[in-house]
């Protein structure tokens, strides 16, 4: 598959074969991480080029074995076989020897001769050179040139160096693998791959799997991605929603002129899924792997599943290869050897930019209309400009009117053509094959608006021909998001929600059912979605009894339960006091851990946390000592930080939940009420449960304190609790004063908490001797006092 000969060699035209040299001269610098600029090359090959076509300048001396061997060389480069006579007539034209092959002998450079149609023998090799050599004997100093010839063999030896090079070789000779890429415009950039990348300062990747709160620059943002990709055996998932730019920044990686370290563009293989790449993405691997070369696999619309497999396949021992793939969507089920980046909306101000750029005739009011009714998203700013022409004024146009010019396009307006992207936009995605009935998903959502397949079929044809509609293999989806929610909200509103139900809960509609819930995960905003999310939640509806939820309706359960949280929370509650609770609430439910998630996410909202905290409380307190994987302890607990905390809830709040679990008579209670305080009085290394992904609601880490005085309030109001219980005659007195020697350093030291702590171990200290008490403060003292 990936294979180079000679005869490849042969075929390629003048130009081709000047630009393979050009570019294998780039690869070989890069490969030594050296700046490519000092690679010239261009113009046509009969173009007067003074000897040279291929320029090479770098401030490294390379080893003698390099096929660079100078810091300075030369390479004329000829498709031609070069005679003795022809190599003579090349370097003396009218017997006067080049003025650049004189600069190089003065640089102490390489002259090199490349014929693509030359198989020299290794007998026949050494008298090319003599040739070349006896051609500049009478110059001064002719001794210090390093002269060679290149032949068809050793140029494919070359290129053989560099896999992403052969595949080049074979799209120009005309035997390219289907749908696999080298470095190129793969973001269908209008001015090509020498297009400027747009970026500020605002952020726009974050980083899962290290629960990345802050975020980075674009420019940061690439420069974390090399790093990681720069390793072979690596993994990275590049996620964000459609027309954010993501294939953009894919790109944008390779670039020299971005960031810092770039990656070799002449490593990377690059495939969309959407164009069927064939052989796959999994034989394609392995092919690199047998080849024990240094390469970066690119797979845009990378499924999770494939994601997986081809992490596993890059992660075995020996592997040269890095994997990064692009998608749409982001899964948890990811394997941990995956580092998983989503890349955010782009600012309004650079959207603007981008019109300005690429869009010269649109006025700058009109590029700040577009701009900001884009939302950050590229694609939507992209399309609505090409439908402005020159004279055109937007300024005008409300919303509405805007949104209708992006998806009729300047075209005749056609209210079917709008019913059935409405139609297909309520669902995340749905496939196009009408061979079987009960399969026919076109049939199921024209049944909703009194069309057949057929026109439904027509209809999504016309909107993928005006970039609204994007395609993968069978599959299709109305696309960006922005467009496909707003589209949604009126599908909803024209559509009768009865209507809706009955088509979505049919047998046979399952998967699309999936992916309706999918999409309205995305619209806690919109009327029409909460009453179709009430209606499912209540005592009656589809989600009536969730302590039997098999995996797909957990999948359905999830996807509905940001669209309205206070009926998710009741249905959790009806659960969790129903007859089956013993299981719900316990790790014998399978499902527990993503149960106690939403439980987490729904207590973001201060309204929703004390009894979103209470069913989390009696899950704890069914955890033993053992289930400490995927703990609902630990979830809890970062509930109760100072800060990263994953919610809004007041103090006052947290308190009362802390004391009410130590005023319980249960000894269990009174347990989990200690381990709650001691998150309380932490002061540093939060490690937080994330809760910032729920539906379409903006959220970011939880209170935070805004000044110190609200920080020592948070400290004291605990403090006073452990003191109350400390000096009582309560059975937990000693709980407490061991929590409060355990936190006295800590608090001391790092929080600043002093005179509040003086106080209370005092007066702890005065009722009877305290030895944990004692150490605390002597070890305070030993550690710590010189920096005091």
């Amino acid at each position: 598959m990936l294979e180079i000969t000679e005869k490849h060699i042969k075929e390629l035209n003048d130009t081709d074969l000047r630009i393979l040299i050009g570019r294998l001269c780039e690869a070989e610098l890069l490969s030594k991480d050296i700046p490519t600029a000092g690679v010239t090359y261009g113009g046509h090959q009969n173009a007067p080029d003074g000897g040279i076509d291929v320029r090479v300048e770098m401030s490294k001396t390379p080893n003698s074995y390099s096929y660079i061997p100078r810091a300075i060389c030369g390479f004329q480069v000829k498709k031609p076989k070069m005679s003795a006579a022809k190599i003579t007539d090349e370097m003396r034209p009218k017997s006067e020897l080049r003025d650049s092959i004189k600069e190089l002998i003065k640089a102490n450079g390489a002259y090199i001769i490349v014929s693509s149609n030359d198989s020299v023998s290794d007998s026949e090799l050494p008298k090319r050179k003599e040739v070349m050599y006896n051609a500049i004997s009478e110059i001064e100093n002719a001794e210090q040139l390093k002269c060679d010839f290149y032949d068809c063999n050793r140029i494919a030896s070359w290129v053989r160096s560099y896999p992403s090079l052969i595949q080049w070789v074979q799209e120009k000779t005309g035997g390219a693998i289907h749908g696999w890429k080298a470095y190129d415009n793969w973001a269908n950039c209008p001015d090509g791959v020498e297009e400027e990348y747009l970026s500020d300062d605002n952020l726009r990747l974050f980083e899962y799997s290290k629960k990345d709160l802050d975020g980075a620059k674009a420019i940061d943002g690439i420069n974390r991605l090399r790093f990681k990709l720069h390793k072979p055996r690596s993994s990275v998932r590049l996620t964000g929603l459609s027309g954010v730019g993501k294939t953009r920044l894919l790109q944008a990686l390779f670039d020299e002129r971005i960031g810092e370290d770039s990656l070799n563009r002449y490593h990377v293989f690059y495939a969309d899924m959407g164009d069927k790449p064939e052989p796959g993405p999994d034989h394609f691997l392995e092919q690199l792997l047998a080849l024990q070369q240094r390469a970066i696999i690119a797979i845009d619309n990378c499924k999770p599943e494939l994601h997986r497999s081809l992490t596993a396949v890059v992660n075995v021992p020996g592997s040269l290869v890095s994997l990064i793939t692009v998608e749409y969507d982001v899964k948890e089920d990811l394997p941990p050897e995956s580092d998983v980046f989503k890349l955010e909306p782009t600012s309004i101000e650079l959207i603007n930019k981008l019109i300005s750029i690429r869009f010269n005739h649109i006025r700058q009011a009109d590029a700040q209309k577009i701009a900001k009714f884009s939302g950050g998203n590229a694609r939507i700013a992209i399309v609505l400009s090409d439908t402005v022409k020159p004279g055109d004024s937007l300024v005008n146009f409300n919303d509405h009117e805007l949104f209708k010019r992006l998806f009729y396009q300047g075209g005749e307006k056609d209210e079917n053509l709008l019913a059935s992207a409405e139609v297909c936009s309520l669902v995340y995605s749905f496939h196009i094959e009408t061979a079987r009935d009960d399969d026919n998903e076109l049939k199921l959502l024209g049944s909703l608006i009194g069309k057949n397949d057929v026109e439904i079929y027509r209809h999504v044809s016309e909107l993928e021909s005006r970039d609204l509609v994007q395609k993968r293999s069978k599959w299709r989806a109305v696309l960006p998001q922005a467009l496909s929610l707003r589209l949604a909200q009126w599908a909803l509103k024209n559509i009768p929600i009865n209507k809706i139900l009955e088509v979505f809960e049919k047998e046979g509609a399952e998967r699309l059912l999936l992916s309706f819930t999918k999409q309205l995960n995305f619209l806690h905003d919109c009327e029409e979605a909460r009453e179709i999310a009430g209606i499912w939640l209540s005592g009656n509806g589809l989600f009536s009894n969730l302590a039997k939820l098999d995996i797909s309706e957990m999948i359905l359960f999830e996807n509905i339960a940001p669209v309205y949280p206070l009926k998710t929370l009741e249905a959790l509650q009806r659960a969790a006091d129903s007859e089956n609770s013993s299981k719900f609430i316990s790790h014998d439910n399978y499902q527990f851990y993503k149960i106690t998630k939403i439980l987490c996410s729904l207590a973001y909202e201060p309204a929703l946390f004390n009894d979103s905290v209470e069913i989390l409380c009696r899950f704890a307190l069914t955890e033993k000592t053992s289930e400490n994987n995927n703990s609902i302890r630990s979830k809890i607990q970062s509930l109760f930080y100072l800060m990263l905390s994953g919610t809004h809830a007041s103090l006052e709040q947290k308190f009362n939940v802390i004391k009410g679990l130590l005023d319980s008579p249960e000894e269990n209670r009174k347990e989990l009420g200690f381990f709650l305080v001691r998150a309380t009085l932490k002061v540093r290394n939060f490690l937080t449960f994330d809760n910032s992904e729920f539906g379409a609601y903006s959220r970011d880490s939880g209170y935070r304190p805004k000044t110190k005085d609200e920080a020592e309030e948070w400290y004291l109001s605990f403090i006073s609790l452990l003191f109350e219980i400390a000096v009582s005659n309560k059975s937990i007195a000693e709980n407490a004063k061991n929590i409060l020697a355990d936190k006295f350093r800590s608090l001391w030291v790092v929080a600043g908490i002093r005179d509040a702590l003086e106080n209370v171990f005092t007066e702890i200290h005065s009722h009877a001797f305290w030895p944990k008490g004692w150490l605390a403060v002597r070890e305070t003292i030993y550690f710590a006092s010189k920096n005091l």
